[in-house]
């Protein structure tokens, strides 16, 4: 089970894929292993976040482990978070998703994961920035070592707009864990939605040489194809959109960031198909679009709300 949750923390294809066999080991051998099995549900809901399964496939799977760990430990906070984050992420039923997590918060308020996805995948969604910042500041602060609980502190202050922390928070992260991507990512966002075209464009790529497996690869590829639409170069974005097709054949989810090379190509029409189509998918990273500041073009014509009703 540690070996597992060591794996799941380096938030990378390989890393996922060996905490599935481990956890799935530990309940071979307990069957009444209830961290396990909602260690196994918080695999599946990260590997759609990640972009390495379409929801309609991984998602099931989540709920269905998640429901498991529950009826095994109806205390077991982890199993509580898992269930909320399925509940908000792919029913979007964010009402439902907050009452698990406070049960979650009741059995175990240390449980720092259950800030972090409570933060991220409850309370932006529901545009409590505030609270959101609080909740992940709280998440670090139990574990202050969670290269991922740092990262999303990043996200947060991002989505807040607060893009000079936001780019702070990334510098410091990428200090102490240099190889973690994620962080990169966030930052050539950061560079974009600041109008830093060229120094995103520089940041993508940088980060594409060392990033392995394609995990999180889509939101590198949708910051990278705004970048290159936002700064007068529509051919190198069009080719973008190509591979997020081709990755989106190979079971990846990408619709989402699909939708924001759209967007800054002008493309309207094919924005809110592609966030209709996100929307349908129940892809993850939808909730997030009422508050993402990329899609400033298309809130601005009063678009957004129309394609997601997540928000």
């Amino acid at each position: 089970y540690l070996q597992a949750r060591h794996a799941w923390n380096q938030r990378t294809e390989t890393g996922f894929r060996r905490a599935l066999e481990l956890y799935t080991a530990a309940t071979v051998r307990d069957p009444g292993a209830a961290k396990a099995w909602a260690g196994i549900a918080e695999c599946h809901v990260l590997m759609n976040m990640h972009g390495l399964a379409l929801p309609h496939v991984c998602m099931p799977k989540a709920r269905e482990a998640a429901l498991k760990a529950v009826a095994i430990d109806p205390s077991l906070a982890s199993a509580w978070s898992a269930l909320a984050g399925i509940t908000a992420l792919y029913d979007r039923n964010f009402e439902s998703a907050e009452e698990h997590w406070r049960k979650a918060l009741k059995s175990d308020p240390a449980y720092a994961t259950a800030h972090h996805w409570y933060a991220c995948d409850g309370l932006i969604p529901m545009q409590r920035m505030n609270q959101a910042l609080d909740e992940i500041r709280e998440a670090e602060r139990l574990d202050p070592l969670s290269a991922p609980i740092a990262n999303d502190v990043g996200f947060v202050l991002y989505w807040n707009r607060r893009f000079d922390d936001a780019i702070e928070q990334c510098r410091k992260n990428i200090a102490l864990n240099p190889g973690f991507h994620r962080d990169h990512i966030l930052l050539a966002r950061v560079y974009a939605a600041q109008g830093r075209y060229r120094e995103s464009v520089d940041t993508c790529l940088k980060v594409r040489q060392q990033l392995g497996g394609v995990s999180f690869l889509p939101h590198l590829l949708g910051t990278l194809g705004f970048a290159y639409a936002s700064s007068g170069n529509p051919e190198a974005a069009q080719e973008v959109l190509g591979e997020l097709r081709r990755l989106e054949a190979r079971g990846a989810v990408t619709a989402h960031e699909r939708a924001l090379v759209a967007t800054a190509l002008g493309d309207w029409e094919a924005a809110i198909r592609d966030l209709e189509t996100a929307d349908e998918q129940r892809t993850g990273w939808a909730v997030w679009a009422p508050v993402e500041p990329l899609f400033d073009a298309l809130r601005a014509r009063g678009l957004l709300t129309a394609a997601t009703r997540s928000g």
